[in-house]
């Protein structure tokens, strides 16, 4: 059972998001407590990085997804370089800025889907929306998958500017990094029918959001291309995005898949009886798209 702490750690991160979306200033700065791994389907192990190159002054760890390997027996890992502890809720406010608060259960649940599909991607193009301070799934998949291209976005400079140093770091092949908000017209036409598959995770809580993310993907996307989706429910917001997607792609072209991988699927049944699992924010549900 999780110790009083914990609890309290987890009670706070999610006031923190929720007073953001409302709108409230309950204080000035988020507190360290809200920089962390939301490790609720036990997906990665996290460690710190230390390195005899200097790579800056910023904290590094070394995210490494768990009992799977690549082709050559080596794990399957990327160094993320992690913000500050301080993160102003002014900040929060200005940009939809949460994916900057931690890496979401439904990010990582999509990196492991992704690595478990790797031929499934190989020589294609792809681009990762709302990414926040880490892309943690397109830098997986552009350092394991052999993409002809990788586009790697977000909708805030700083996280933009974060994830620039991460592609750095970790040498990703064929791989950009651009400032994208998916009501920029200027993007949207440079980057129209370009792409094979849209990543997003954890892009579809916010209600102003939903229809320019399902335009986006409608946009950038190639004929016969591809969504990927992971989001958790949160009340009626997934399904509102399901009936919009719908609405632009057909219904018969929108899938909502539960379980899609047996062990975050044993992991998450495991869960439902923990005071400290909410199924409708934690596990993540998988949203794929075809564009006919």
């Amino acid at each position: 059972m999780a110790s009083t702490k914990s609890r309290n750690a987890a009670q706070e991160r999610w006031l923190i998001l929720r007073n953001t979306l409302l709108k409230k200033k309950p204080v000035s700065e988020v507190s360290h407590s809200s920089i962390r791994v939301h490790n609720s389907l036990d997906l990665f192990t996290v460690g710190k990085y230390q390195s005899k190159e200097n790579l800056d002054n910023n904290e590094w760890f070394k995210y490494t997804l768990r009992n799977i390997e690549s082709q050559e027996n080596a794990s399957i890992s990327a160094l993320i370089r992690r913000p500050s502890s301080k993160i102003s809720l002014e900040d929060l406010q200005v940009a939809d800025n949460t994916g900057n608060i931690c890496i979401w259960a439904s990010e990582q649940a999509m990196s492991c889907y992704l690595v478990k599909n790797l031929d499934h991607f190989r020589n294609s193009s792809v681009i990762e929306l709302g990414g926040g301070y880490s892309c943690l799934a397109g830098v997986l998949l552009a350092k394991y998958g052999s993409l002809q291209q990788m586009l790697l976005t977000d909708g805030d400079e700083n996280a933009v500017n974060n994830v620039k140093e991460i592609s750095l770091h970790n040498k990703l092949p064929n791989t950009e990094v651009a400032h994208f908000k998916w009501n920029n017209v200027g993007m949207l036409s440079r980057y129209a029918y370009t792409f094979d598959y849209v990543l997003a995770s954890d892009c579809t809580f916010r209600d102003d959001q939903r229809m320019p993310l399902v335009t986006a993907i409608n946009i950038l996307l190639k004929l016969n291309g591809e969504g990927i989706i992971f989001s958790p429910k949160r009340g009626v917001t997934l399904n509102d995005f399901v009936l919009k997607a719908e609405s632009v792609f057909g219904k018969g072209n929108v899938s909502v898949i539960d379980k899609y991988d047996d062990n975050i699927w044993n992991s998450h049944m495991t869960k439902l009886g923990l005071s400290t699992y909410n199924h409708e924010l934690h596990y993540p549900i998988f949203v794929r798209i075809c564009k006919r």
